[in-house]
């Protein structure tokens, strides 16, 4: 979904997984609910046309993967980095690419 909603090479692409108890993630105002929560860190730079398609396609996958509905059980975050506060390969910074 990144690569062909962003454009971004899959080499760029990492992905953390958390799992969390079930007490632990709140939905709804509920406690114990099921839910998923995909929270996308991103170097800026990127249209509002790109950060939208993004969104639906990972919601999309997601309630696919999960067989919850997206309206209710899916939200995605997408967080703007400047370059600057984004470090790469070799201890840089993404200004220095």
């Amino acid at each position: 979904a990144v690569v062909e909603s962003i454009g971004a090479p899959l080499t760029s692409v990492r992905v953390v997984v958390h799992e969390l108890a079930d007490d632990a993630y709140m939905n709804a105002g509920q406690f114990g609910a099921e839910g998923v929560i995909i929270v996308v860190d991103m170097i800026e730079g990127r249209t509002q046309a790109q950060k939208d398609a993004l969104i639906a396609m990972l919601s999309r996958a997601a309630a696919e993967v999960s067989g919850l509905t997206e309206e209710s059980h899916v939200r995605v975050r997408v967080v703007d980095f400047p370059r600057g506060n984004m470090g790469m390969a070799n201890g840089l910074t993404a200004l220095a690419g």
